[in-house]
């Protein structure tokens, strides 16, 4: 079959993006061809560079589009309207009424060219897949990327397509509520889609829950079928090897000794939301785990928000690998930890493809409860996502405990990561 597969996340710098996006390319090659590609550049943001006008019709926007100074005059627009953001929704071709969204950018993409991926019409395709990865949550207002997805789902069905939402997770929103008019608009667009499936069971149990009439079926993340090159890739001894483009500096250099057990520390997409807090509580978090294990803590920042990182290694004395490291070497440097203390989903899957053990902190959504549902764990912990000092005397605690199990404790996760591998192969009987 032919695919358009939308979503392809790995341009962004997030560890969650980058290796899911590979995964699920890679497993969907397996048995189709993708002729077409959207990927995440501006399926989540990009709002500034945009131009639309409700009503204004297309011979216009053409017209726009060919002035020699347009794009200059395109970004005044974008940062007049941006300063506003009732001003700026309004002056969107995306809204909750999905239907319509994909006629709106028909119009206007002549004067929006770098949108031109988006534009379904130029491939010869016989369906599109959507990697719905982490992008489902009912937020107040809309995640941008959620509507962008509910907008081809329209678009596909409308020229007569398949439609396939995959490895996706659906949630409420713990900051902001759940936006009432979001879950309608998602509900209509998925009683379009060919086959529905999602990456862990509690996304399982909200669909059935909050969309009624919808068949959905659980199957684990695609990244877990990147079990096979944690076990293929020599342990990185030294990480001046792996260092990215722009932390090859002298003093980075020879700070990264992986010869003895070491913990990984990561952040949160919850704590992101507010750096000076994340800040104070991960150099506390930090500075704990190095007097009450005696181990070596590395910090690893998995997603650009993850910034404050940077800061409390500096001022701890921590070494922190960038975003930008490869991502292979970085699922790597997880998978062979004695520990992983984070807010992450991916970035904990590959910590568990080799069998490290984790402590898990919360996040925009139920993702990391429900890893732990699909790790096996026996009992579910999950601590704030800037954990305060009670959260860190238990988060210490709780790490001994798993440092203490061992080889033991490694390859019960091992094991279980293998079935959930088989089990994300799976995806391949849904797409026909």
């Amino acid at each position: 079959m032919k695919l358009v597969y939308i979503a392809d996340n790995r341009c962004r710098t997030n560890f969650g993006c980058r290796g899911t996006s590979i995964a699920l390319s890679q497993l969907i090659s397996t048995e189709h061809e993708i002729v077409g590609t959207v990927s995440g550049k501006y399926t989540h943001a990009g709002r500034g560079r945009l131009f639309f006008i409700p009503g204004l019709p297309k011979w216009i926007y053409v017209l726009l589009g060919k002035l020699p100074l347009w794009e200059t005059l395109k970004r005044m627009w974008g940062w007049t309207i941006s300063r506003n953001q009732g001003v700026y929704r309004a002056f969107d071709f995306l809204s909750d009424a999905s239907e319509t969204n994909f006629k709106n950018i028909c119009r206007c993409l002549p004067a929006n060219k770098y949108l031109k991926e988006f534009d379904l019409r130029q491939y010869d395709f016989d369906g599109i897949v959507i990697n719905g990865e982490g992008t489902m949550i009912m937020t107040n207002p809309p995640r941008r990327d959620t509507l962008v997805y509910l907008m081809f789902i329209d678009w596909a069905k409308s020229m007569g397509k398949k439609v396939y939402l995959v490895n996706a997770m659906f949630s409420d929103c713990p900051a902001t509520g759940t936006n009432k008019e979001t879950m309608e608009t998602t509900h209509k667009a998925l009683m379009k889609c060919d086959a529905i499936t999602v990456r862990d069971p509690v996304s399982l149990s909200y669909v059935k829950d909050k969309f009624s009439g919808i068949e959905v079926n659980y199957i684990p993340d695609a990244l877990f079928t990147w079990k096979r090159y944690v076990d293929q890739i020599p342990s990185i001894m030294n990480g001046s090897y792996v260092l990215p483009f722009g932390q090859e500096t002298d003093s980075e250099f020879d700070q990264f000794n992986f010869t003895e057990p070491y913990i990984c520390v990561s952040g949160s997409s919850l704590a992101a939301w507010d750096q000076g807090a994340a800040y104070t509580s991960y150099k506390l978090l930090v500075e704990s785990l190095k007097a009450e294990t005696r181990l070596p803590v590395f910090l690893i920042q998995v997603c650009i928000g993850d910034r404050y990182l940077l800061d409390v290694g500096r001022d701890t004395n921590t070494p922190c690998l960038h975003v930008e490291i490869p991502i292979l070497a970085g699922a790597k440097i997880l998978s062979d930890a004695a520990l992983y203390v984070s807010g992450r989903f991916h970035p904990s899957i590959m910590a568990s493809l080799g069998g490290t053990p984790c402590v898990f902190l919360g996040s925009n959504s139920h993702k990391t409860w429900s890893l732990q549902e699909m790790l096996e764990y026996e009992d579910i912990v999950e601590f704030s996502a800037s954990p305060n000092e009670s959260d860190i005397v238990n988060i210490v605690s709780l790490a001994k405990k798993k440092l203490a199990g061992g080889n033991v404790l490694r390859n019960k996760i091992e094991r279980v990561v293998e079935r959930r591998c088989k089990e994300a192969n799976r995806l391949l009987d849904k797409i026909v």
